[in-house]
């Protein structure tokens, strides 16, 4: 069952892939020492924002085909579902870690072997920070998206539609307290009171992370709603996304919900306006392809560029970043677009 493409969707994913780079690229530490630049306008433009976008769009686009294929046939089959994830996904990740293995055995990268196979089975999120490898770092955002696929579809053709909207609602909202007050959660039987957050990575356990994918799952439902439609969105989207630069200081560590419902007001407004100006500046050629090989360009950066300014392979701007992208796009001509067509068959 194939779902249209969405107009401007790529060039979305090209915005997101570039605020991870500019971040590992080291722009950050180039900002002045300003606490409203560090604390409002840097979450405009972070790597974290980016994922977060990412996260949201994915929401969006993984309910949409789930739905789609709902309507169509009254069911999801699992089995072709996880067939699709695991041919887009995983053939590029093994080329990632067999390369980190190469470039640990000969020395080049000091990798933890364990900290490989807990990345490779999708866990890192819930790596504790003590045993946290750089090298390894981003791949908590592929763990998240992969433990979304194993519940949701099955939610989704299992559950009434209310019962989803009741899931997707108490997710949002479990997310949201938890990254308004990650910062104070005392792991209970600690004798000393152990912070969650001195132990892991808070904002990327499984919940709270998954409250942008839920958000964007929340548009993929009301995308066509009669009240959605007569909506401001564009008014939405700038004001929610804008939320690090009017919120008051105390919920600013919620501003990744407000952002992803920005993302999603945004993507569900050029859904309902592919013919507008601006979604043909997202489907130009070099931003849209760049959406196209996002992932490669994601998954493969950390080792030429790593994630701070002289931690990867190639210590030496621009020549780390040319490398990262051209990597990519041999990764997307010579396998994965092969791959995606093999994809295909499984619809």
């Amino acid at each position: 069952m194939m779902v249209g493409h969405i107009r401007g969707f790529d060039g979305l994913r090209a915005i997101s892939v570039i605020l991870v780079l500019v971040t590992h690229l080291g722009v950050f530490h180039a900002l002045p020492e300003q606490q409203f630049i560090r604390d409002r306008i840097w979450r405009l433009c972070s790597g974290e924002t980016g994922v977060n976008i990412f996260f949201t769009l994915s929401g969006f686009l993984i309910t949409r085909i789930l739905l789609v294929e709902y309507q169509f046939t009254g069911t999801i089959n699992l089995k072709k579902f996880y067939i699709r994830r695991f041919l887009r996904l995983t053939p590029p990740f093994i080329v990632f870690i067999l390369i980190n293995i190469v470039l640990s055995y000969i020395g080049l990268f000091d990798i933890w072997w364990p900290g490989l196979l807990i990345s490779f089975f999708y866990l890192y999120n819930f790596i504790p920070t003590t045993l946290y490898d750089i090298h390894l770092g981003h791949t908590w955002s592929l763990a998240v998206e992969e433990q979304f696929y194993v519940f949701w579809p099955f939610l989704i053709r299992t559950l009434s539609r209310s019962l989803i909207y009741f899931v997707m609602l108490i997710l949002i909202i479990i997310s949201t307290v938890l990254l308004l007050y990650l910062p104070d959660i005392v792991i209970p039987g600690t004798r000393s009171g152990i912070k969650l957050n001195d132990l892991f990575h808070g904002g990327r356990l499984l919940i709270p992370a998954l409250g942008p994918i839920m958000i964007g799952s929340f548009f993929a439902f009301i995308q066509t709603s009669k009240w959605i439609v007569k909506l401001n969105l564009i008014f939405f989207s700038i004001i929610f996304f804008l939320f690090p630069i009017w919120s008051p200081g105390a919920l600013l560590e919620i501003a990744p919900i407000f952002q992803s419902f920005g993302t999603a007001s945004m993507l569900t407004w050029m859904l309902l306006n592919q013919q507008s100006p601006l979604i043909s500046l997202l489907e130009w050629n070099p931003i849209s392809y760049i959406g196209r090989i996002s992932y490669g360009i994601y998954l493969y950066h950390v080792i030429f560029m790593g994630m701070g300014r002289g931690a990867g392979l190639i210590r030496t701007f621009p020549l780390d970043l040319l490398v990262s992208v051209v990597f990519a796009i041999i990764s997307y001509e010579f396998m994965e677009r092969r791959i995606l067509r093999l994809k295909d068959r499984f619809r």
